[in-house]
């Protein structure tokens, strides 16, 4: 190999190693911080009744109460043609939550599974 070759062949392998080191600090994304639930008393009562009935208006439990569980606990299998989807917890209680709150309540990266 002449002394050229291996001059352009070392640029090209740092050019490209460089690409690859940006290109991932770049999509690298750290994750979010759990954040402590504020106290419930912290809310105003009239948006809690506001909330209260939006839930009901747009039937939330439908979709995020199974059978004998508590009120928006999640868990409720949906079949669709790309995989069965597992309604998301929608509850602030820590008790029941299926995670720590996250951010502005993310729903679980793992909410949707491949049925066998």
């Amino acid at each position: 190999m002449r002394a050229s070759t291996r001059i352009i062949a070392g640029i090209v392998a740092a050019v490209l190693i460089a690409a690859a080191v940006a290109a991932f600090a770049i999509a690298w994304r750290p994750a979010i911080a759990a954040i402590d639930p504020p106290d419930p008393q912290s809310f105003d009562a009239a948006l809690v009744k506001r909330g209260r009935d939006l839930a009901a208006i747009g039937n939330c439990s439908d979709c995020h109460t199974p059978r004998g569980a508590k009120n928006f606990a999640g868990g409720l299998p949906v079949p669709t043609p790309f995989g069965t989807i597992f309604s998301t917890n929608i509850t602030p209680d820590p008790e029941t939550r299926n995670r720590p709150m996250v951010g502005s309540s993310i729903p679980p990266r793992d909410a949707i599974r491949r049925q066998p």
